[in-house]
């Protein structure tokens, strides 16, 4: 399971005349820490195998962050099964850090 925040081509262009490179890979950096460790706070613990399994990775240069795990068991976490309801963590985490993101993106486009 994985979730990624990226912006959109457009935003992208128009923060590259307007803002640093510098500015945006430091916001990328700050928003996908910030819900790496909202997922850490927001997860079932039972042995703590999921919890530390919490990667965060960052490509394109530092303008795509990630927040993720490989746990197979994750989706059944996150999601359900038709037995158990599901314990989201990481969707609640990105929903809650998303309106930051856009708030940091918007404030580099008025520099």
């Amino acid at each position: 399971m994985s979730v990624e925040i990226r912006g959109a081509k457009e935003m992208q262009e128009m923060l590259k005349e307007v803002a640093s490179l510098k500015d945006i890979q430091n916001a990328v950096k700050v928003n996908t820490t910030e819900m790496h460790q909202k997922a850490s706070r927001k997860v079932a613990v039972d042995t703590g195998h999921l919890r530390r399994s919490i990667t965060t990775e960052f490509s394109d240069g530092g303008l795509t962050g990630r927040v993720y795990t490989d746990v197979e068991y994750s989706i059944y976490q996150e999601y359900g099964t038709r037995f158990q309801s599901g314990t989201p963590f990481m969707r609640p985490s990105l929903y809650e850090q998303r309106p930051m993101f856009y708030k940091d993106m918007e404030r580099l486009l008025k520099k």
